[in-house]
Parts: C-alpha cells; sequence; structure tokens
C-alpha cells in the first residue's frame, strides 16, 4: 500500500501513514483526532453540510473521531449513546473472551 499523508486540520502538522490511518490516529503534535471530518477528501465548506460526499449522515463535531470500541456495561453504553448520539459505539464482542456487560465487576 502506498503511504498516506494526513495534515492535522487542528494544527496543520503533517503525518505519514503505511496505507491506511487508523480509527485511532491523533496529531503527534497537538492530539487532535485525524480521522475525522475535518480530514476527509470530501470536506467541502461551501457544500450542503460541509460534506461533498453523495450519501453522508449530518456530522456536528466534526474535529472528532466518530467510531469507537466500547467495553464496558449496557447501562453505561445506553448513557454514552446518549451524551454523543453522532458517535458510533461498538460494544466489546462478547465472544472475545469476557463479556463486559455481563461481568459482575463492572458494577
Amino acid at each position: 500500500m502506498p503511504d498516506v499523508s494526513v495534515a492535522c486540520s487542528a494544527c496543520g502538522d503533517v503525518a505519514v501513514f503505511d496505507g491506511v490511518v487508523g480509527r485511532s490516529a491523533r496529531c503527534r503534535r497537538c492530539g487532535a483526532d485525524l480521522r475525522c471530518c475535518n480530514n476527509c477528501r470530501f470536506c467541502d465548506a461551501s457544500a450542503y453540510n460541509e460534506c461533498g460526499e453523495p450519501s453522508a449522515e449530518r456530522v456536528v463535531e466534526k474535529d472528532r473521531a466518530k467510531a469507537f470500541i466500547v467495553a464496558t456495561e449496557a447501562g453505561i453504553l445506553h448513557q454514552m449513546r446518549l451524551r454523543r448520539p453522532q458517535a458510533e459505539l461498538i460494544p466489546a464482542p462478547a465472544d472475545s473472551g469476557c463479556n463486559c456487560s455481563l461481568c459482575p465487576y463492572m458494577k
């Protein structure tokens, strides 16, 4: 895979990745999320919803990551979804050897 260069939308620092910018990629200089709307190739301030992607959904927080794997109990996951409805919160898989949502130590 070819190298991918991403300029941080917050500070302008350029990071180089081996082919793919991971979901947890952060700017080494300022710590801002690099995989976010503001760094997307479709980001267009003049377009509707500031996005040139034909089938894009509305995203309010364009400077923050949108997807997270979460290992916690169901009640906390529900509260997280209420506080950040735009985020994709992915429960940690139950077949990973630990089912956090049923763990007595998580209560």
